[in-house]
């Protein structure tokens, strides 16, 4: 029984490493992406927060991810999407009514 104590804190030692690594990649990543935004318009700084919340959210599943996004693009002008690189996902069926060929021809 020691032995399993001894590799369950082993075990626990090597996720806590992953994760801190992990975490410190994804503050970077974070970082390199404030620094490409910085100058971008209020409108396109709004439309890029809005859609890193849909992508971090993890209570939506991706169909919701992909219809969230889809709204998000339609709503904006095409100027704003051009800055901030919003673009209407290509794989997805808005709420399963079209099919991916009229989903594309919207898009």
């Amino acid at each position: 029984m020691h032995g399993q104590k001894k590799q369950d804190s082993a075990v626990q030692e090597e996720y806590f490493s992953w994760r801190e690594q992990t975490q410190k990649f994804f503050d970077l990543i974070i970082e390199d992406h404030q620094r490409k935004t910085a100058n971008f318009s209020q409108e396109a700084k709004v439309a890029d927060d809005a859609l890193l919340d849909i992508i971090k959210d993890m209570n939506l599943t991706s169909q919701e991810k992909c219809e969230k996004i889809l709204a998000l693009s339609n709503r904006l002008s095409e100027d704003v999407r051009k800055e901030a690189r919003i673009k209407a996902p290509k794989d997805c069926n808005v709420r399963g009514f079209l099919e991916k060929d009229e989903v594309q021809r919207i898009i």
